[in-house]
């Protein structure tokens, strides 16, 4: 499923209960992916964790797909590319080159 445009404060809830909704009536892995997501502020941020603790307690697997450089580093800074973003380490280590400033190491490899 797509998300598009903004996730902040004014459209987070609403995100989160359609997500929830496909979550409840969708028996196999949720994925969303937010290549078309413009904008997201500290709400819209905490919305997928709300999404994704949903599908854990119905018993689903929630996924993140194609985020934007800008999400990345945002999700970088705040620890969450550790439990949503599952690209390869080269892949996951070219992203880091992108968004990262100069001067911050990339996040190794455990």
């Amino acid at each position: 499923m797509d998300l598009r445009g903004e996730l902040d404060i004014a459209t987070a809830a609403m995100a989160v209960s359609y997500v929830s909704d496909v979550i409840d009536n969708h028996h196999g892995p949720v994925t969303a992916d937010l290549t078309a997501l413009a904008f997201c502020d500290a709400q819209g941020l905490a919305a997928p964790v709300r999404m994704a603790n949903h599908a854990k307690h119905e018993d689903r697997p929630f996924h993140i797909a194609s985020t934007r450089p800008s999400l990345v580093k945002i999700m970088r800074i705040t620890g969450l590319d550790r439990r949503f973003l599952t690209q390869s380490a080269d892949r996951r280590q070219a992203w880091q080159r992108q968004v990262l400033p100069p001067g911050v190491p990339p996040a190794r490899d455990t």
